[in-house]
């Protein structure tokens, strides 16, 4: 119980982060998290899917835009590798990871199926909100996406979750 943890262990979010990119001398601006609230889905829809709906919230709420000097994704992984803190900040915190995006929408279409076997009704508005196909044709590009692109893309992801926790709300 009193152990110190490593400087590693300790937790870095959303709101040390500027501190912390300021402190290594990165230069990285950081914006986001975007949303400061979440819609509370009512229990009845979640009640099998509490570990999708932390994920969803987790990256409306705690996650934030990094943007580094890095003309090349390998470039940043084998820079941030280098320095375990920021390799874990980036993989929890970053709102730009590729597959991070599509395992949320994964999650969402998960959720739709678990919601449909008792409210087809339901399933079918929160369908609609996903915008599955548009949004899978975005992620398909996702990799040669300019920075811009990149962002607004995962603004829109931003957007879709909330509006997708909304539906589950009421």
């Amino acid at each position: 119980m009193g152990e110190r943890l490593s400087k590693i262990e300790k937790l870095i979010d959303h709101t040390t982060i500027r501190a912390f990119v300021e402190q290594k001398k990165l230069g990285w601006e950081i914006s986001g998290p975007f949303y400061t609230s979440a819609p509370t889905p009512k229990t009845e829809y979640i009640e099998k899917c509490t570990k999708e709906i932390e994920a969803l919230e987790h990256h409306l709420l705690k996650t934030v835009i990094i943007k580094d000097d890095f003309k090349v994704d390998t470039d940043r992984t084998d820079f941030v590798a280098k320095d375990d803190a920021l390799s874990k900040f980036c993989s929890t915190y970053s709102k730009l990871k590729g597959n991070k995006l599509l395992t949320l929408i994964y999650k969402m279409e998960d959720m739709i199926e678990e919601i449909r076997r008792k409210n087809p009704k339901l399933s079918k508005r929160l369908a609609t909100h996903l915008k599955i196909e548009e949004i899978n044709e975005e992620l398909k590009v996702y990799r040669q996406m300019t920075f811009e692109a990149k962002v607004a893309f995962a603004r829109k992801l931003d957007d879709i979750i909330y509006k997708f926790l909304e539906v589950l709300s009421k």
